[in-house]
């Protein structure tokens, strides 16, 4: 007598083609539900929203400038250990001086990064 059991293959494409169309099916009960807020030219015209915009931006301006000279800094106080420092702790000052790089690398890309995003709020560029 055969088995009238269903493969495993088919079974899980079945259950990933049932998951596709569910979410397909919310996808499009969510896209038609959308509907503009009224309350966006009030925040836009807070005093609030200006001045936390306004921060943020700043914040971001010096974070950009700011985070990587400090890293930059570092490096150079590392170069500086470095070379008054015997063979064992040599690598241990060049793990440490590309540490600081990478930060200030990183600092500068992830503030700018923000620093756009915010710039989009009030239509104005940084």
């Amino acid at each position: 007598m055969k088995s009238t059991q269903i493969p495993t293959t088919l079974r899980r494409d079945h259950t990933i083609r049932q998951l596709l169309t569910t979410v397909s099916a919310v996808a499009l009960f969510l896209a038609t539900m959308i509907s503009p807020a009224h309350a966006a030219t009030v925040l836009e015209n807070s005093a609030f929203y200006r001045g936390l915009t306004n921060l943020l931006q700043d914040i971001f301006t010096a974070a950009t400038i700011l985070g990587p000279s400090i890293c930059a800094i570092a490096a150079a106080v590392f170069f500086a250990r470095k070379s008054m420092a015997d063979d064992q702790d040599d690598k241990m000052w060049n793990r440490r001086i590309v540490k600081a790089l990478i930060c200030g690398v990183a600092i500068g890309l992830v503030s700018g990064l923000l620093a756009l995003g915010t710039s989009y709020f009030n239509g104005t560029t940084p």
